[in-house]
């Protein structure tokens, strides 16, 4: 890496982090992003799982957490996980488990085995499910990068019928 694109990254970072709470991000060509249009991506069972920034609280270590009866323990605070490679692949083995992407307001764990980029998608690419989808968690995908797009709002609405 030249010094010229070590300091562009370094000030993208800067400007970056004044910009934390907002919905504004700077990309590595300098344009103006919405929040809504940036993903986590992880990966869980041999996909890469889109997971929009704005709705991540927080990345645990699995080797930092407690797991109490399919709910995380970590301080004063319990989440129920969600295995993001059983709702993909149903052979998925727990132990493959190394992260947990806590998500903001419901206090949900997704479990995945390594967090990736932080990538722009842009929703011309996806493709996207129909509303009568077996998979209502499942938004979209891309599939020239191998990228699942979550639908939170579905997957916690399945979670609940699921528990009443």
């Amino acid at each position: 890496m030249s010094v010229n694109a070590h300091h562009q990254n370094v000030e993208v970072e800067y400007i970056n982090s004044m910009f934390k709470d907002s919905e504004i991000m700077v990309s590595q060509n300098n344009k103006c992003i919405l929040h809504d249009d940036v993903y986590q991506i992880v990966s869980a069972s041999g996909f890469n799982v889109a997971i929009l920034s704005s709705n991540i609280s927080s990345i645990y270590q699995a080797v930092s957490c407690e797991i109490i009866d399919h709910a995380l323990i970590h301080g004063e605070n319990e989440y129920k996980i969600i295995n993001i490679g059983c709702l993909i692949n149903p052979s998925y083995e727990f132990n493959c488990v190394k992260q947990f992407v806590i998500l903001k307001n419901n206090n949900l764990a997704l479990t995945c085995e390594r967090i990736l980029e932080k990538e722009n998608i842009d929703k011309n690419m996806v493709c996207w499910r129909d509303e009568n989808s077996k998979r209502k968690w499942l938004a979209g995908t891309i599939k020239n990068k191998n990228i699942i797009l979550l639908d939170l709002s579905s997957l916690q609405n399945e979670l609940l019928t699921k528990n009443n």
